[in-house]
């Protein structure tokens, strides 16, 4: 068999169409045409560059690109997750310094709550695992409790019975009380 030839670069160009850089301005002029209110889908603009501008079906990410550049830029703005849209004013205006100071303090405000509810929250699990400790401790107490109950009653119950024992003779002031003998005449 006859090897394979190689396909050629400009051939595979071709076949899937020469890759071309997108631009901005070809992602605002998209946008621009289809004239969606709700914003345009990075789908719908791609398909429109690749029906009208000729980019290549392999130029996808390039598309994306454009558009984060556009946003980064301030001439395109996100409407929805999906969706984008051209910003009225263009390029974005430089923040002023009163601007700054509270987008900072803003900033700083977040942190500070979030940094106190961590603090609340680790304070509560440390509440918690005191209190299963101490049931644990408890339960455990009570449990050796009631096995050296069990222990003491099973031994009670192996022991031999003890034997009767009669009751001491009755003193009387530390003497033992003498009884009067009967005495019987047999004599008679």
């Amino acid at each position: 068999m006859a090897p394979k030839a190689r396909k050629s670069n400009k051939a595979r160009r071709s076949a899937g169409g020469a890759k071309k850089s997108v631009s901005i301005e070809m992602v605002k002029e998209a946008v621009a045409a289809l004239g969606d209110r709700n914003g345009s889908t990075i789908n719908a603009i791609f398909n429109y560059l690749v029906r009208t501008k000729k980019v290549s079906q392999s130029s996808r990410t390039l598309v994306i690109l454009a558009i984060g550049r556009a946003c980064r830029e301030g001439s395109m703005a996100k409407k929805s997750p999906k969706s984008f849209v051209l910003r009225a004013g263009g390029k974005r205006k430089a923040s002023s310094p009163k601007r700054r100071k509270r987008k900072a303090k803003r900033a700083r405000k977040s942190t500070a709550k979030k940094s106190a509810s961590k603090r609340r929250r680790r304070q509560r699990k440390r509440r918690t695992l005191k209190k299963k400790a101490k049931r644990s401790t408890k339960r455990r107490s009570r449990k050796t409790a009631s096995k050296s109950a069990k222990k003491t009653r099973k031994a009670r119950r192996s022991q031999k019975p003890k034997a009767f024992k009669r009751p001491a003779a009755k003193t009387m002031r530390g003497r033992p009380v003498r009884r009067a003998a009967r005495r019987i005449n047999y004599r008679e």
